[in-house]
């Protein structure tokens, strides 16, 4: 039986597809189940499974939809349905209008890569990326959400949206086993990039006060490119008793760093855009069967029940989340180990099973529409 034909579109500029944990598990989902060509923005190796790649260069999402769209009129060939990773790439549907259904994947709030609009001084550019994106989103079959923020803000803007959440490959997780340390040191891990509103400033201060008041316990920080934290460790050198560095690495690697942590730190500032995304680190924390501390934000506290401590936008607060999750640490390893027994809606393969459900009705809906 032969595949049905999928054109990925990607828009993930200046980064590696393989980056982003959900976003690399879609494409692995399309190439499993379709026969895969790829548009691409992105510097990532792991397209050269796609039957055919065209590299766009311009990382400026108008650009970009410019090139797709113009790629999309000029090769003219027919393909069963496109699949959108990188949601600014709908500006290529307000420009273009495509013959066979569109879907999108939505991790973010649609505001993400333009910024907010009462924020947005009056560029021409601005408003001719906004308006190309927002009518190429009208015109997209549905959208694939990963929250029920996310949902009810793509509801009624595009032509369908199902809720579909991030996935965790728990087979990987299988061998992780989280223990209290010998020592009785608490160690608590944080994978991610950093940025603005991912609570490292805070992080940092309650390290430092961590030093000063004797606590036994360490920030393991993956993968954060912040001069802040160098800074401070070259300064003050103590710190390293209560912050570790460490660069990127594999995936395998960070599960099996997850294996000797006793817990896993997530900081969102209360933001349009945070409020709506929930981060993938959490339910790799609950897959692993870490405890959580992370601050009380809807797209926390959706999901980690009472295996988490739960605290405030703040320094404080934080070293208090710390010295809670010492203190109640038997209770709230006990109740990891439950939510990690309760991941299924989350697991990869569960995940998977929806996303062709999904599209597969995608399919069947507008071949219907059209007889």
């Amino acid at each position: 039986m032969n595949k049905k034909e999928c054109l990925a579109v990607v828009f993930l500029p200046g980064r590696e597809l393989a980056r982003y944990p959900d976003q690399f598990a879609r494409f692995e989902f399309l190439q499993k189940h379709y026969s895969v060509s790829t548009v691409v923005a992105s510097s990532s190796a792991k397209v050269e499974g796609s039957r055919r790649t065209y590299c766009i260069p311009h990382l400026n999402s108008l650009l970009f939809s410019l090139r797709a769209a113009w790629i999309l009129w000029w090769k003219k060939r027919d393909y069963d349905f496109i699949y959108l990773i990188g949601l600014p790439a709908a500006g290529t549907f307000g420009l273009f209008r495509a013959r066979c259904p569109v879907v999108a994947y939505a991790p973010t709030h649609l505001e993400q890569a333009f910024g907010p609009e009462r924020q947005r001084p009056f560029k021409p550019m601005a408003w001719l990326k906004l308006a190309t994106f927002l009518r190429g989103l009208a015109r997209l079959t549905s959208v694939m959400a990963i929250s029920r923020q996310l949902a009810a803000l793509y509801q009624g803007r595009t032509g369908r949206v199902s809720l579909i959440p991030m996935g965790v490959d728990l087979e990987l997780y299988r061998d992780c086993h989280p223990a209290p340390a010998a020592d009785g040191h608490l160690n608590i891990v944080y994978p991610g990039s950093g940025g603005p509103g991912r609570g490292l400033d805070l992080i940092l201060e309650c390290a430092r006060r961590m030093v000063a008041e004797g606590v036994a316990a360490t920030f393991h920080l993956v993968g954060c490119a912040e001069p802040m934290l160098e800074r401070a460790l070259a300064e003050a050198p103590e710190l390293a008793r209560a912050i570790r560095l460490y660069p990127l690495m594999p995936y395998a690697d960070v599960v099996r760093l997850y294996g000797r942590m006793q817990a896993g730190v997530s900081l969102l500032e209360t933001n349009v855009f945070y409020t709506t995304s929930p981060p993938q680190k959490i339910f790799e924390y609950m897959a692993a069967g870490l405890p959580v501390l992370c601050n009380d934000i809807v797209t926390h506290t959706d999901y980690v029940g009472d295996s988490a401590i739960v605290v405030g936008w703040s320094a404080g607060a934080l070293f208090d989340g710390v010295l809670a999750l010492r203190d109640r640490y038997p209770a709230l390893a006990a109740a990891a180990a439950r939510k990690r027994d309760q991941m299924g809606d989350h697991a990869r393969t569960a995940v998977e099973r929806r996303f062709v459900e999904e599209l597969e009705y995608d399919l069947r809906f507008i071949n219907n529409a059209e007889r």
